[in-house]
Formats: C-alpha cells, sequence, structure tokens
C-alpha cells in the first residue's frame, strides 16, 4: 500500500502539503524522526524556511542520513525549500545539503540583482531548443535557486532571461520543483497526483 510522509520537523509549510494530500483522498503520515521513514512508501520534503536552519534540524535528528538512504530505494519529492535540499550545497547559510542531485543553490541578490522571485512563472522544458512551448504557470516564492544542470527538467527564465532550475529528477525516483504545485490550482495538483500514483 502506497503511504505518503510529509516531512515535519518545524520547519516549511507542511500544511499546505497535508492540505493537498487530504483533497486528493491520500493516505498520509508526518515523518518527524528517522523512524518514521520505516512506514511511508513516498516522501515530501515542503517548502519554505532556511537551509541552515533545516539541515541543522535533519542532522540533530538523524534524518538527514536516513533520507539519503530511503531515497536509494523509494520515491522522493522535495519543494521549493525541499527542492534546493536535494542538492550538493547552498549559499543560504554556506552549508552542505543532501547531495541526492548535483548542482549549487546560488542567492538571487547576489547573481540577479534582486532578492526575491515571488508570483506566477511561465516554465518551459529544458533541451537544446529551449525555451519551447511554455507550460501553465506555476507560483514561485524564493530568494535562492539553482542554476540548470542536466538533471533539470524544466527551467523559468527571471531577470531578463536569467534561466534557473524550475524542476528537476534524477530521472528514476528523486523529484524537486522549485515552485509550489500545492499552490498552482489544477494544474499543480496533477503534479502531485502523479507522484504519489507512482510505484
Amino acid at each position: 500500500m502506497t503511504t505518503i510522509g510529509v516531512l515535519d520537523v518545524g520547519i516549511g509549510n507542511s500544511l499546505s502539503i497535508v492540505g493537498s494530500l487530504s483533497r486528493l483522498g491520500c493516505l498520509y503520515k508526518r515523518v518527524t524522526s528517522p523512524e518514521d521513514l520505516q512506514t511511508v512508501t513516498h516522501l515530501i520534503i515542503p517548502g519554505v524556511g532556511h537551509m541552515s536552519s533545516l539541515m541543522s534540524t535533519l542532522q540533530f535528528t538523524g534524518l538527514d542520513t536516513e533520507i539519503r538512504k530511503f531515497a536509494q530505494h523509494h520515491y522522493l519529492l522535495g519543494i521549493c525549500l525541499g527542492f534546493q535540499l536535494l542538492f550538493d550545497f547552498s549559499e543560504e547559510g554556506s552549508v552542505p545539503c543532501l547531495g541526492l542531485l548535483p548542482g549549487r543553490v546560488l542567492s538571487l541578490a547576489t547573481h540577479a540583482q534582486f532578492s526575491t522571485n515571488v508570483g506566477y512563472r511561465t516554465i518551459f522544458p529544458n533541451g537544446p531548443a529551449s525555451p519551447s512551448t511554455p507550460l501553465a504557470p506555476f507560483y514561485f516564492t524564493h530568494s535562492f535557486f539553482v542554476p540548470p544542470t542536466l538533471e533539470t527538467t524544466h527551467i523559468s527564465l527571471i531577470s531578463h532571461s536569467l534561466p534557473i532550475a524550475a524542476s528537476a529528477t534524477n530521472g528514476s525516483n528523486i523529484f524537486g520543483y522549485q515552485f509550489h504545485p500545492e499552490l498552482s490550482h489544477s494544474h499543480g495538483r496533477i503534479l502531485i497526483s502523479n507522484f504519489i500514483n507512482l510505484k
């Protein structure tokens, strides 16, 4: 049976994820300790918060190591801050992250000359001809970003065509969205539904 875990360590907007899962009629469990990971098949890491605080909490609880182990054989989805957590290193607090996807999280203020990216933004499939056909707008709100990597599946263009990774995957079981699907209406609900239906 599929059971969705939602990381809930006091950092992040887990309530909005839980609300989306409830509307989809999905069985879910809050993950607050390494032991909780033993009872879920999928894990969602919500967004919102500060990377150094999140990593400190994960290290204190041992969840950093256990999430890495979980990601070897189970489905994992990171959203916003959770998306950035999947990469190697973040300039937000200058901390190593989980290292499940290669890449670095950079400051918009330093690299794009503005501090935040907030609002509905169009995303484009990433590829040789990108940007190509745009997809429905999704809701972004963040101050740090990941430049496109080989794992990037979609990009968003901000600050006079500065490309940022809007979504990424390892090609099998690890997925991430810089935007908030749970705040992106029906298009976002489809993405969440697609993830929880992976088997």
